[in-house]
């Protein structure tokens, strides 16, 4: 939806979130309470959500998010620290 609308435009940059095929499925089940079938549609449909190459305008950042939330949280403000982006701390501004 992001580049759909133009709206990466906004964007000091834009991080991708990937994770394995079968651990999103699970989330999702486990998340949604729907059907291998229904599921495994919905994922499929968002195969091309993350665009390869950069023909944004936009620097795309991709972190693979196996190991959690806060792992992948870490990653995500170690990322945008080291791009110069000033990021608040969790109830703090």
């Amino acid at each position: 939806i992001l580049f759909h609308l133009g709206l990466h435009r906004l964007c000091d940059l834009v991080i991708c979130v990937r994770a394995p095929l079968f651990k999103r499925l699970a989330r999702a089940r486990r998340r949604d309470g729907g059907s291998i079938p229904r599921t495994w549609r919905r994922i499929c449909s968002q195969r091309r959500i993350c665009p390869k190459l950069n023909a944004f305008n936009v620097d795309i950042y991709s972190i693979k998010n196996s190991r959690g939330l806060p792992y992948l949280e870490a990653r995500a403000l170690e990322l945008m620290r080291k791009k110069g982006i000033r990021v608040a701390q969790h109830g703090k501004t």
